[in-house]
């Protein structure tokens, strides 16, 4: 039950448009404060939110195979290259 809701939210692009912008904010403005309010490196924090992202992004992918009448999308595996650069940016920069 819950993995096809967790399928239905994450291949539904249309029906959850408007609850994925406003989750997305709310996460990022709880990042903002946690790095204002505690002194964390925003490099820390940015790159901890991008591996969320990456890892909700590659099983958004290997779910692909599960369902037959989804193909994968070019924008989902450019998303994916451009966090993995980014995160080794992050990584690279904090040494």
């Amino acid at each position: 039950m819950i993995k096809e809701n967790v399928i239905e939210f994450l291949f539904n692009e249309n029906k959850y448009k408007v609850e994925k912008f406003v989750i997305m904010i709310w996460f990022w403005l709880a990042v903002l404060y946690l790095a204002t309010a505690f002194r964390v490196s925003l490099t820390v924090l940015f790159a901890s939110v991008l591996m969320l992202f990456l890892a909700t992004s590659l099983i958004k992918i290997m779910w692909y195979n599960k369902k037959k009448n989804i193909q994968t999308l070019v924008i989902d595996w450019i998303g994916i290259l451009f966090m993995a650069f980014v995160l080794i940016a992050c990584f690279y920069v904090d040494l």
